[in-house]
């Protein structure tokens, strides 16, 4: 005879609408939702016992709630669960509404800890040139920064395949590595 017991179903630490991505997981630092301005996010937040969580750098709170956010697309928010063993910062941020769709799937180590994936301009013959993209992917395969415009403002200009493109007209991004308190290493924009 097999006996079973069924655990109640529990919610995730953090979840919000428009809906989180990727799912929470305590093991993953940055997440996105595709936001619009002038539409708040919600942001349901059910800490595990003995933990309080501060939004936006309000104050820190036990249980069950539920904040509005207003967040414009490349803005973030960041929650700081703060617990027995020690503090972890979570960052939330807006995606353009045009940003691409995109997949990550981790299947082994990741090699580095921040990817460049830049913009495609026009990926097949006869399609119509991208929303012209450049992000940072972090190596949960999240973005955590992106530049965005057409193709034409990215490259500094009409480009035919194989030219090159002077460097003085090329968005500059520096990575530097800034300590938060209780999180590891962060990108930022210089």
């Amino acid at each position: 005879m097999l006996v079973t017991c069924a655990t109640p179903a529990t919610a995730a630490p953090l979840s919000a609408l428009p809906r989180l991505s990727p799912a929470f997981s305590s093991a993953t630092p940055d997440y996105t939702v595709r936001c619009q301005a002038g539409q708040p996010v919600q942001l349901t937040v059910d800490p595990p016992r003995h933990t309080r969580v501060a939004v936006a750098g309000g104050k820190a709170r036990s249980g069950r709630f539920t904040a509005s956010i207003d967040l414009a697309p490349g803005r973030a928010v960041a929650l700081r669960f703060i617990g027995a063993g020690g503090t972890r910062i979570y960052g939330v941020r807006c995606l353009p509404p045009d940003f691409p769709a995109w997949h990550a799937q981790r299947t082994g180590t990741p090699q580095a800890c921040w990817y460049l994936v830049t913009p495609y301009i026009k990926p097949y013959p006869g399609y119509p040139p991208g929303p012209g993209y450049a992000a940072i992917f972090d190596s949960h395969g999240v973005p955590v920064w992106c530049c965005c415009g057409s193709a034409r403002r990215l490259l500094g200009g009409d480009r035919s395949e194989g030219s090159v493109v002077p460097a003085r007209r090329v968005p500059v991004l520096a990575l530097a590595p800034v300590r938060l308190v209780g999180g590891g290493p962060r990108a930022r924009r210089m």
